[in-house]
């Protein structure tokens, strides 16, 4: 099982790839802040849906609109521990958990798909900070939930604290699914109001601490790098394609753990 796993998931990255390089670069000439325009315009237009005046926030209460305060408030996206196993055991909050992450993965999908992506798909690179083992550090892993991420890999560090391990930097494209809950470092959101809703951490929004949630995916271990005198392990993510990955990933990590 786990072999299949890992040559399927070398094979979509090597297509993934050939894609990348046989599109023309349009789209990426203009670029602001080391990201194109492009890729500018599609973070704020997901910002304004999520802001007052796009108003396509659920209301609190519902489903969805319940696992999105779970995420600004942490509580659904920490639930794996230092060994890549899920923090509870007992069936009925893990099917709960994986019925949300299919929410969430659903609901975060056609926000994506409103927005405008860019004509090319980027790539794009976020910082995580995880408390494990450098022997785990330096194998691939699935996500199984959504994870907490940042455009800052200054607030990473600070996040690590004393712990020697380790900062994450997780190398996605503009295909993967994403919610950012504010714009990248260096970068204000055109709509005045939707800045003053950001800056006033408005439902999701999350200016200080830079957050991205990156939806359900693989961490494919890439190597190991110095960044700013920080020891840093980089990923390359493999987005799940459908709700049917997401079960057969919470099976793989519920019986084994999330590292292979």
């Amino acid at each position: 099982m786990r072999k299949y796993y890992t040559k399927r998931l070398k094979y979509r990255r090597r297509q993934s790839t050939k894609k990348q390089k046989n599109k023309s670069k349009t789209g990426r000439k203009n670029m602001t802040g080391g990201y194109s325009s492009a890729f500018i315009a599609y973070i704020n237009q997901m910002l304004t849906y999520c802001s007052r005046e796009g108003g396509r926030l659920p209301e609190f209460g519902t489903p969805i609109g319940n696992i999105l305060n779970n995420i600004r408030t942490g509580l659904f996206t920490n639930k794996l521990d230092n060994n890549g196993r899920f923090t509870f055991s007992e069936k009925e909050p893990l099917m709960k958990l994986r019925d949300d992450t299919v929410r969430f993965w659903k609901w975060t999908k056609e926000l994506n798909e409103l927005s405008q992506k860019p004509p090319v798909a980027e790539n794009f690179k976020l910082y995580r900070t995880c408390n494990m083992s450098t022997a785990n550090a330096v194998r691939n892993a699935i996500q199984p939930i959504p994870i907490s991420c940042t455009w800052d890999i200054n607030f990473a560090r600070s996040w690590l604290g004393q712990s020697p391990c380790c900062i994450l930097e997780i190398n996605l494209s503009t295909d993967c699914i994403f919610l950012p809950t504010a714009p990248p470092v260096g970068q204000v959101h055109p709509n005045d109001n939707v800045q003053k809703d950001i800056n006033s951490n408005y439902r999701i929004f999350n200016p200080d601490q830079r957050e991205v949630i990156v939806g359900p995916c693989t961490l494919m271990y890439s190597a190991i790098t110095v960044i700013n005198g920080m020891t840093v392990y980089q990923y390359n993510a493999v987005p799940v394609n459908d709700t049917k990955e997401i079960t057969a990933n919470f099976n793989i990590v519920n019986n084994n753990g999330c590292f292979f």
